[in-house]
């Protein structure tokens, strides 16, 4: 219905007055006990339900809290904060990568301060599985090998040796990190003119300190193929054992070890060239030529 716009007159039966609409459009404002308080004398008859029509008002007292969900009950019981659970990192194990950086730290920081003890220390606290062991004595090869000065080839010699000597590494995982350089040597003397003195001079210090022997040179030589690289490996190696141990204890220990200069210093067809020496004159010039054929 329309609202009668003047209260002069008497609405006719059946029509809706301005007070009829606003009781319609505020139904708390009435008062009572389904709407805002109505207050009597002295305050008496204040009522606080913030119910209208059954329903909860925003407007009207304060509402009741929104029902948790049942799982940010459960949490909330058993003190761990609501929500989705954080994602917890996992800290990974060290790897090939990560030790392979705290070797080549530990190196800068030998060579810079020289002391032993302390690397051997570090190499330990790496906790490296068995399999990764030989990859430490590869590096300091490595370095050895990467035009290493005197004072720094002669440290990292001292400390590779230390790692067997102080039971760090076994002696085989020091012949296999070595292997890896003598196994590829046909190669390497291409960039590294010198690798193959360098370590076969490295070979016979580590025969001088009781950590190589000698009958493990015929293995290494397996995979050298070019006989102008094995030239190059062998002879400076038994060059320096005569010299720290003498021409009769090098025989000797040639016999025992099956040693001898026809293999050693043998040619490939395919890989050398035909103007090479042969093996007599290249003893010969070497002042190797007692040692055992």
């Amino acid at each position: 219905g329309i609202a009668i716009p003047h209260g002069g007159l008497k609405p006719l039966p059946g029509m809706r007055t301005k007070a009829d609409e606003d009781r319609a459009l505020l139904p708390a404002l009435r008062g009572g006990n389904d709407g805002w308080a109505v207050v009597g004398k002295g305050g008496r008859g204040v009522n606080t339900s913030n119910m209208v029509d059954g329903k909860f008002s925003a407007l009207v007292g304060t509402a009741p809290p929104v029902p948790a969900r049942q799982g940010d009950r459960q949490a909330a019981a058993a003190g761990a904060p609501s929500g989705p659970p954080a994602e917890k990192k996992e800290e990974k194990p060290n790897s090939p990568e990560q030790m392979e950086k705290k070797i080549k730290s530990l190196l800068d920081e030998y060579l810079s301060v020289g002391d032993a003890a302390e690397a051997l220390l570090c190499v330990k606290e790496l906790g490296a599985p068995s399999d990764f062991l030989p990859r430490i004595p590869e590096m300091f090869l490595e370095k050895i090998l990467d035009n290493a000065k005197p004072r720094e080839k002669e440290l990292l010699t001292k400390l590779s040796l230390a790692l067997v000597q102080r039971g760090a590494i076994t002696s085989e995982h020091l012949v296999a990190g070595y292997r890896r350089h003598t196994d590829i040597l046909d190669d390497t003397m291409i960039d590294i003119p010198l690798a193959p003195q360098l370590l076969g001079e490295f070979f016979a210090t580590a025969v001088y300190e009781s950590v190589f022997k000698l009958d493990q040179l015929p293995s290494l030589l397996e995979k050298i193929e070019a006989g102008e690289a094995r030239r190059a490996y062998v002879a400076p190696l038994l060059v320096r054992l005569r010299s720290l141990k003498g021409e009769p204890w090098l025989i000797e220990q040639c016999k025992a070890g099956g040693v001898g200069l026809d293999k050693a210093f043998a040619l490939c067809e395919d890989l050398d060239p035909p103007d090479l020496p042969s093996v007599e004159e290249f003893a010969k010039s070497k002042g190797l030529h007692n040692l055992p054929m």
